[in-house]
């Protein structure tokens, strides 16, 4: 897969958001979910706090572990039609089997005044999906579905200008000719001739986040990673030195399951699929290399003289491993796969043997 660094990673290596789920939450004018329920109870409709009464989610979506029942749901809001548009395995999305009943008065996706529940809320139809690795997908889909979010939030962390953009007028050069004169109109009523000004400048653009698929990558590597893009052995090399076993670990489950989550629900942005597949790879041959170093330093040194290829192929999916800790899910990964940014799909799961043990990342 073949990738650009203006396309793939960012030049400013900040994570414009520290909790992708509430950050989806404030584009939807929501809150929070105010509908506390288990694994094994799960309500035909959810009710969620509103901030602004309009442009609001059809549906709530619950995501569920696939392999461990007791794990502690996650609700999310999403539009159903954005999300159709944005990812091509929606089939994945089941609906309960009882069929919701509309609450009394109140419609599917029309704020209503509770003051028993603090204020305006809303009331949504549930729909779930099983997941391979549930703390990541509100990450995949906060960055798969930004352009579709009605009301996108500014970023947490601005980035910078860049210098380079700002000119003195002390050093802007002199215009060697005057500036043109207002055009002349001629009267059909009279012989003369009436200035006409020229038309008005339509207004600016509104601010818009400074927010693009490639910051995704900020969320996955540090930034000492991305900034050695596109040299792949460079970014895996990179990796093992600036972590310890458990952050490698941690950099290798919650890479590992966002990449699993990718070919679960397949995105159409290649962009997407291209940043979660290079960080699945860099953090597993990373992992990789820390082990064959401590197993044997001499051919670990000598294989890094080879030749290195300066892109990654394309990916597997990494392997669930058997005796999972909570936050990773178990089984095998998804044999669905996601078409890569040349047009083939990508292989389906394969076991990895070497995959490190799982553990919990948060949002």
């Amino acid at each position: 897969m073949a990738a650009t660094p203006t396309t793939l990673y960012p030049r400013w290596y900040k994570r414009p958001f520290e909790s992708p789920r509430q950050t989806l939450y404030h584009a939807y004018n929501l809150d929070s979910s105010l509908t506390s329920f288990s694994a094994d109870d799960i309500p035909p409709v959810i009710d969620m706090r509103v901030l602004q009464p309009h442009d609001l989610p059809t549906h709530a979506l619950v995501v569920l572990d696939g392999s461990q029942r007791s794990h502690e749901p996650i609700v999310v809001p999403i539009h159903f039609a954005a999300f159709n548009a944005t990812f091509q395995n929606v089939d994945n999305l089941r609906v309960l089997s009882q069929a919701p009943q509309p609450p009394t008065k109140h419609r599917y996706g029309t704020p209503y005044n509770d003051p028993a529940k603090g204020g305006w809320t809303v009331t949504l139809p549930t729909l779930v999906i099983e997941a391979p690795h549930p703390p990541s997908l509100p990450l995949l889909l906060l960055y798969a579905l930004w352009d579709t979010l009605p009301n996108q939030p500014p970023a947490e962390l601005t980035p910078p200008p860049s210098p380079d953009s700002f000119k003195s007028s002390k050093t802007l050069p002199m215009p060697t000719t005057p500036p043109p004169t207002p055009a002349t109109v001629a009267s059909f009523g009279s012989q003369s001739s009436i200035a006409s000004p020229r038309a008005p400048s339509p207004p600016p653009e509104p601010a818009r986040p400074l927010v693009c698929p490639a910051q995704l990558a900020a969320h996955l590597l540090p930034a000492a990673v991305l900034g050695e893009f596109p040299g792949y052995p460079a970014q895996a090399a990179a990796l093992a030195r600036v972590c310890d076993d458990a952050a490698l670990r941690a950099h290798c489950a919650f890479n590992g399951g966002l990449w699993r989550n990718v070919l679960l629900l397949a995105p159409r942005a290649h962009a997407i699929q291209d940043i979660a597949s290079n960080a699945w790879n860099i953090a597993s041959a990373a992992y990789k290399g820390r082990a064959e170093f401590r197993a044997d330093p001499a051919r670990a040194r000598r294989r890094e003289q080879l030749p290195q290829r300066t892109h990654p192929t394309a990916p597997t999916a990494p392997a669930a491993p058997a005796d999972t800790v909570a936050g990773e899910p178990g089984g095998p990964a998804p044999t669905t796969a996601a078409s890569t940014s040349d047009g083939r799909e990508a292989p389906p799961a394969t076991p990895d043997a070497s995959a490190p043990a799982a553990v919990q990342e948060g949002e």
